[in-house]
């Protein structure tokens, strides 16, 4: 799938400091663009017209979505969350998604594929916390026990506490801040986007 740049809708409100961005087409181009490709043997199609074409292999995407179950998410802002969950899933052959639920520490963890997507059910039965928020323990958790780890998106309100040193984790961040979130400057690293809606 060729994911074109002006596909992204920004929207620049006049009375605050955020940018807003179309949630689902935003998302998928970050993803997008994170996947690793490398060269692979000659295309048969240059090969035959005494051309070398490198054949493209995409490499399985490993995901991590964590979710911000605490006190000041609301249940339709975590519906949201499963529905970007779901999008994802929809929008890629080659993903697999780390997914953790948690507050101030995990409540739970699960992993997709897309032989079992439909298990976000089980996710959204699963959605426990109410607590306060903090993000140190998800970025420590993430760099000790998924190796292979690429991409981190963090669904939150942003009112949350952050690791002092990113530089120690080796993966890349998408902060996805909600509606009522804080503001965009607030988030000290990784890319930012906010929704609205």
């Amino acid at each position: 799938m060729e994911i074109k740049n002006d596909e992204i809708v920004e929207i620049e409100r006049l009375k605050c400091d955020d940018l807003f961005y179309d949630l689902h087409t935003t998302t998928r181009n970050y993803v997008a663009e994170n996947i690793i490709v490398h060269n692979s043997k000659p295309h048969k199609r240059g090969t035959a017209l005494g051309i070398y074409l490198p054949g493209i292999v995409k490499e399985s995407l490993h995901l991590i979505f964590h979710v911000d179950t605490s006190g000041s998410m609301s249940k339709d802002e975590l519906g949201q969350a499963l529905g970007e969950l779901q999008s994802i899933m929809e929008s890629f052959n080659n993903v697999n998604i780390d997914v953790l639920i948690g507050d101030a520490e995990m409540q739970n963890t699960f992993k997709l594929t897309s032989e079992n997507v439909d298990d976000i059910i089980e996710i959204a039965d699963a959605m426990k916390g109410g607590g306060g928020t903090d993000h140190k323990y998800v970025f420590d958790y993430v760099r000790d026990n998924i190796m292979d780890a690429k991409i981190l998106i963090c669904y939150t309100d942003g009112y949350t506490s952050f690791p002092e040193n990113p530089e120690e984790y080796p993966f890349e961040t998408l902060w996805v801040l909600t509606k009522g979130g804080c503001s965009v400057k607030q988030i000290p690293f990784g890319e930012v986007i906010k929704i609205d809606r």
